[in-house]
């Protein structure tokens, strides 16, 4: 059930930040995945 909820979270992630499949090595830590996000949300604003 944990490789299912992972592999949602990375899916989600993914589409969330328009990548491709298998582009999430940054996204599997938490910590590393919200500054991922923080970074793609300040490339928005900028």
């Amino acid at each position: 059930m944990r490789a299912v909820a992972r592999n949602l979270r990375l899916e989600l992630l993914r589409e969330h930040l328009d990548r491709a499949l298998g582009d999430d090595e940054d996204l599997v830590d938490p910590d590393a995945a919200v500054r991922a996000v923080t970074a793609a949300e300040g490339a928005l604003n900028a």
